[in-house]
């Protein structure tokens, strides 16, 4: 994940109150406890519900028998975005089936995957949009609505006992009797295979970038992803099962011993909080309908639900953001600047040097923002005369070296009066903050003194971006973001002028590369090129979508963002649209908060549109609208003004439909109404594009 936006991360750690802890306090709020009727065996999340079976039957948290599909359960698996669960059942274990049924429906309305020889676990991808099962040794995908099976998949040659996908779909994880492989989805071939026993666990990080494989004695390796070399060993958990990790992905969790969820700072090992709980036997964190973070937990008959907080921040992982989000900005070429003077501005040298700027700037802004800018009193150490050392000890900071002459240390006294400024801190291997420098005066003699440790700075978080990205694209890159404000600029002046647009109507555009991994490994360059527009209130009433409106050319401001995407995409930026190449295309449609009175009509004007996946304020989720349905939410109508982004986009630049794409829709709804709030945005995402 980047930031694009300009919020300050110190914001989001002021608000949410980050604290400089070294080991993690834990702290334990609200605690809800829903009783079940049996024990559960097997269970699955959508958000803050849980499900689960027992037997022949599956439960939802209230404890209700929501279906029965014949012969004990094995395996549930909730779709993504929570429109329906995949049971894994039979009479015996050699002809076991696998059901769909919906969430919100009745017992009566399951589906059978037809064609299954001996399916023994099933997964879905993180997008919903496929199911996969595998069967006789063989790994499959299906159409997750239509059940169609799809020409994708890969062999086994075992039967393994569970499937985990990675977040961003890349791999997929077979557990085996004696062994974990390791699969990329889009080649079938394996990446990795790690030796393993029964009762192994295995999870990925958020990001992904991080695989754990949990032993049931207690052993817990991690493996980065890019290569699956191990990065990390770590002992003495006792017996354990059910490995999760933390959304700031420094925390391993797991059950262990039975009467415990144990935790483990990946970085600094020392650092185990506990959560103690009898007879618990699976955990994870999950979050609520208000993005409340909660550790959810089965003990016996009883699913938990608690608010945990007191976990040390990922400091390493925020300063990374940090340094991409202002290396980003930095690396543009600025207006007015020559080619020439923006080689001779960004080389090779000045990057890293930048780099490195950014790096102290931004451990130096967390720090202070965790409470390490007050210093309290100094305490004097040890002093050197040999060399002129003299330690000083700073409350909550390691030991810094001062060098002193001999004749200054008379005017030192008991330290209380030394003023501290301009401090810089790096982070450290263990993800703490290390003091690299400040400014020491002594008003005693007026003088003075510099710590000055700048060499010692951890700069681990530039490694995957340093050297990656050529600096030939990095200028194309700039030349063609000045190109696209050109063309941005031109079109905005132009319906300025035919009374389409007014000064109240602004477009952005941006283009940006980002460097990442392909599931082979191998290191591409995605190029992003990203529209979005803004109307304020004085030009939405004429310039934007009127209450109840979706209909793209109901927009002027959102035509005029079309006209500059079909501008660009036939002129300069016509190359990057290749047959065959992999093209993710995100839309965000938005809508206020006036509510829709009855029922807005649906005249199919971009199709039907059923259990359509997609994120709505940030949760994969699904939407229906049809000419039956009509919209009745916000959301819907949301959803429709992005469909006709689409259409539009699919209809005036046919170029793209030769592509492989996919299409990723984001929904918006403001708490606050007015037609400043009905925008759209689309961010054109060229999958390994150099």
């Amino acid at each position: 994940m980047l930031l694009r936006n300009k919020c300050s991360l110190l914001t989001f750690l002021l608000l949410f109150g980050y604290a400089g802890n070294i080991h993690a306090d834990i702290k334990i709020g609200k605690v809800l406890t829903y009783e079940q009727p049996v024990v559960p065996e097997f269970i699955d999340n959508y958000r803050f519900a849980t499900y689960y079976t027992n037997n022949k039957k599956a439960y939802n948290l209230r404890g209700f028998d929501i279906s029965s599909p014949g012969g004990k359960i094995r395996v549930i698996k909730v779709n993504p975005a929570g429109h329906s669960y995949a049971l894994l059942a039979g009479k015996n274990d050699n002809t076991p089936k696998v059901y769909i049924y919906p969430i919100n429906g009745s017992k009566e309305d399951k589906r059978e995957v037809e064609g299954l020889v001996s399916p023994s676990t099933i997964a879905y991808t993180p997008d919903s949009r496929k199911l996969i099962i595998a069967d006789n040794g063989r790994v499959n995908f299906y159409d997750s609505k239509t059940l169609h099976p799809l020409n994708e998949g890969f062999n086994l040659n075992e039967k393994p006992i569970d499937l985990v996908v990675s977040p961003n779909g890349h791999f997929v994880i077979a557990l085996l009797p004696d062994r974990v492989d390791v699969i990329a989805v889009s080649t079938g071939q394996q990446r990795a295979s790690f030796p393993a026993t029964l009762g192994t666990s295995v999870a990925f990080t958020g990001t992904s970038s991080t695989l754990g494989i949990l032993s049931p004695d207690g052993h817990l390796t991690l493996y980065n992803t890019s290569d699956f070399a191990p990065t990390n060993n770590i002992d003495g958990l006792g017996k354990t099962s059910s490995l999760f990790f933390n959304p700031d992905e420094n925390y391993a969790g797991m059950v262990a011993d039975g009467n415990r969820i144990q935790f483990v700072n990946i970085y600094e090992y020392s650092d185990r909080p506990v959560v103690y709980e009898s007879g618990v036997s699976c955990a994870r964190f999950l979050r609520d309908g208000s993005d409340n973070l909660y550790l959810t937990a089965v003990a016996g008959k009883n699913i938990k639900y608690r608010t945990v907080t007191g976990f040390s921040p990922n400091y390493s992982y925020l300063v990374s953001l940090m340094i991409e989000e202002r290396m980003s900005e930095w690396m543009k070429m600025r207006p007015g600047e020559t080619e020439l003077e923006y080689r001779e501005r960004v080389n090779e040298e000045s990057i890293r040097k930048q780099r490195e700027f950014f790096a102290n700037q931004a451990a130096t802004e967390l720090a202070l923002t965790a409470g390490l800018g007050s210093f309290g009193e100094a305490v004097l150490g040890r002093y050197n005369p040999e060399n002129g050392t003299l330690i000083i000890s700073l409350p909550g900071i390691q030991d810094i070296y001062l060098t002193i002459p001999p004749e200054d240390m008379a005017g030192f006294g008991d330290g209380n009066n030394l003023e501290f400024s301009n401090p810089v801190y790096t982070v450290t291997p263990n993800n703490t903050f290390e003091l690299i420098y400040v400014s020491v005066f002594n008003p005693t003699n007026g003088k003075t003194y510099v710590f000055d440790n700048l060499d010692r700075q951890n700069l681990d978080f530039l490694g995957l971006a340093e050297g990656f990205v050529s600096l030939d694209l990095i200028m194309q890159s700039s030349r063609e973001d000045m190109v696209l404000k050109g063309i941005k600029d031109r079109i905005m002046e132009e319906a300025i002028q035919n009374k389409l647009l007014s000064v109240y109507t602004s477009i952005n555009v941006d283009t940006h590369i980002e460097q990442t991994m392909n599931p082979a490994g191998e290191r591409i360059r995605n190029y992003h090129v990203d529209f979005a527009y803004q109307v304020e209130a004085e030009g939405s009433a004429t310039e934007d979508f009127a209450p109840g409106r979706y209909k793209t050319p109901d927009s002027n401001a959102a035509m005029s963002m079309l006209q500059i995407i079909r501008k660009a995409f036939s002129s300069e930026f016509a190359s990057y649209l290749v047959p065959g190449k992999e093209l993710v295309i995100k839309i965000t449609g938005s809508a206020d908060a006036l509510p829709i009175s009855g029922s807005l009509a649906y005249d199919n004007a971009y199709g039907e549109y059923v259990d359509e996946p997609c994120s709505v304020s940030g949760v994969l989720t699904t939407l229906t609208v049809t000419p039956l349905t009509g919209m009745t939410t916000n959301e819907q109508l949301a959803f429709m003004r992005a469909c006709g982004v689409k259409r539009e986009i699919e209809t005036t630049i046919p170029e793209i439909n030769e592509m492989k794409v996919t299409y990723d829709y984001n929904i918006e709804v403001s708490d606050k109404e007015g037609g400043q709030f009905r925008r759209i945005s689309v961010s054109l995402i060229f999958v390994d594009a150099f």
